[in-house]
Order: C-alpha cells, then structure tokens, then sequence
C-alpha cells in the first residue's frame, strides 16, 4: 500500500500544475488532499502593493468572499472546484485510486476561516458553512467517481441543505492502518494566536479517541491541513501527543507550501537531535499547485507513505525529485534517514 498526499491546488495562480504527472509516476493506492483544494482568495497588500503570487486580481485579496452576495459566493466556489478537476492531469493522477481529501481555510470559505468561536473577520456565517459544505459533498463524490466532466452547480444559495456535522471520519485502511480525515475549520474556536480553545470539538475529538483506543495496534495516520506547529495553543495539541505515547501516530499536513519531518516528544518539544526520543512523526508536503515562488515558498511538493510489513518507507518530492527520505520501524517506531 502507498499512499500520496499533498495540498494547496490554486487554478488561478497555477493553472498548469505538472507536479500531477510526477505524483502519477508512484503509482499511490491512496491519494489524500489535505486542503485548499480551490482559492477564492489569497494575497495582500506589502508596502503598498499587492501580493498573491501570480496574476490573482485585488479583487480577490484575502478575506473578500466574505463580502460576497451568498449567489456570487457558490457560484465561484463551484466554478474553482470545476477549474481544479479539469486541470490537465490532475484525473489522470487520481483515477483508479482512492481519494481521501479534508479542508482547510480556502475550501471552507476564505483565508483563515473558522467556523465556531467568536465573531470576527474569520468567523464564517451558517448561510456561507452550509454553501460550502454542500459545495465540498460535490468535490467529494467527484473525486470518488472519477468520471469525465465536473457535475453541475446544484447547489441553492438561498436553501442550502442543512449540515453542520462538518466532514471529519476515520477510515479503515489495509495492512492495520487507520486513516483519521480531521476537520479542523468547522468547529475550530479562535485563531492561531487563542489559548486553551479547541481545534476539533468535542464530538470529533471523541470520535478520534474512541478510533484510538479500539485499534492499539493500528499504524494511525492523522491528515490534518496545518502542521502541529499552526496548533499547539489548541487543547488538541497536548490531547494527540499525550495519545502518541501509547499509539503509533504519524501526521500528514499541507498548508505551508514546503515540505519537511517534525519529530514531536513526549512533552511535546521538537526533537531537533537524533529524532530518537520523538513518539509522534509529522511529515508537510504542500503547495501542490501555487503560483510563482514567494519568500522561499515552494510549489509542485507532494510526499508518499509507502507501507510493508515492518516499516514505513516516507519520500517528499519537490518539482518532481525526491529531496527528503526517511524510514518509520513499525515496532520501535523509531524514524532513521535514508
């Protein structure tokens, strides 16, 4: 079993996207999206001027959708998602392979969106949460069906279904491995900078755990959009390393446009030396799909998990070469370099 993941597909900055046909090339059993699968918006002005990393209008800076009219707002979520599916090669990369895919801030509404908490420039309405949930349902079952063209806007502005569950599950996969798909917008609490808020709710997070204790002996992969380092003000934080040390716990997360390995202890510091007393293992592979480089932000990364019996062979690609390989010991647990 292998499986790909990877993040951040901007049609409007990038629309050619060749990372695909690399990401095609290790032939994955499972692909996972990891958020920001579309971009309504995305930049903002530096000393005057405006930066979006490609041709992406002012119009569309961060935080704009918001002002939509509810009509506009599904109208172009639609239209991103139908852009996406349409890239050249982003079928062919997905096609015959399960896809498994979350949401981060952009698919949710827009840059830094939540949708609990107090009010605020990042709290997204229940009119604007139910458009893009139901928008997302339709990303979901193309990506399962797979099939030629992108499913017509059927979505009512004005009467969107009613569904505030948000989309979090656990899944089953081959060879002792369960996949834990986090929603980490739906019922988040505050922003990055909040203290003792939560991250996934209550109801998510017991779901998880009840995962967690029924499966021991389970490899559990966590795919979550922001790497841990965007969350350890949330309750969740200590909540998942505290479980890492009694379960074999891995990370995958997008959102920062690099890719890299974070090994976390069991007091939840980073473990900068030999790794050997990390119990938690993060791995980041993101942008996918973003526009030209900006501060040193990279673009066409995914990563791969590849499984056999007794490890777990880990490689993050960049612009198509392989640039970070590691090796996770399925009994010790110890990550080696390779």
């Amino acid at each position: 079993m292998k499986i790909a993941f990877t993040s951040c597909m901007d049609t409007v900055n990038y629309p050619t996207q060749p990372g695909w046909a690399a990401l095609a090339r290790e032939k994955p059993t499972h692909v996972v999206l990891l958020g920001d699968s579309i971009y309504m918006d995305y930049g903002k002005k530096i000393f005057g001027a405006f930066v979006s990393g490609g041709p992406r209008p002012e119009s569309e800076a961060n935080g704009t959708p918001a002002r939509l009219p509810l009509d506009v707002f599904s109208t172009r979520m639609h239209q991103r998602y139908e852009q996406q599916y349409k890239v050249p090669g982003f079928l062919d990369a997905i096609r015959g392979r399960k896809v498994h895919a979350i949401w981060d801030d952009h698919d949710f509404a827009w840059n830094n969106s939540r949708g609990a908490g107090p009010a605020g420039p990042a709290f997204v309405p229940q009119a604007q949460r139910r458009i893009s949930t139901a928008h997302y349902r339709a990303w979901q079952a193309a990506l399962a069906a797979q099939k030629p063209g992108y499913p017509p806007n059927d979505v009512d502005s004005a009467a969107p279904p009613h569904d505030d569950a948000g989309i979090g599950r656990t899944e089953m996969l081959a060879d002792g491995v369960c996949l834990h798909l986090l929603d980490s917008r739906t019922f988040r609490e505050g922003d990055e900078d909040a203290e003792d808020v939560s991250l996934l709710g209550q109801a998510q997070r017991d779901k998880v755990e009840a995962a967690l204790a029924a499966h021991a002996q389970a490899v559990h992969i966590v795919a979550v959009s922001e790497p841990m380092e965007k969350w350890n003000n949330f309750t969740e934080f200590k909540w998942l390393v505290d479980w890492a040390t009694r379960r074999h716990i891995l990370v995958i997360c997008g959102d920062i446009h690099d890719c890299h390995y974070v090994g976390y202890k069991p007091n939840g510091k980073k473990d900068w030396g030999a790794k050997d007393k990390a119990v938690l293992h993060e791995f980041a592979a993101s942008a996918m799909a973003q526009g030209p480089t900006v501060f040193g932000k990279k673009k066409e990364v995914f990563g791969t998990l590849d499984f056999s019996d007794t490890a777990i062979a880990v490689t993050l690609f960049h612009e198509g070469q392989p640039v970070e390989r590691y090796a996770i010991d399925r009994n010790s647990w110890k990550i080696s370099n390779i």
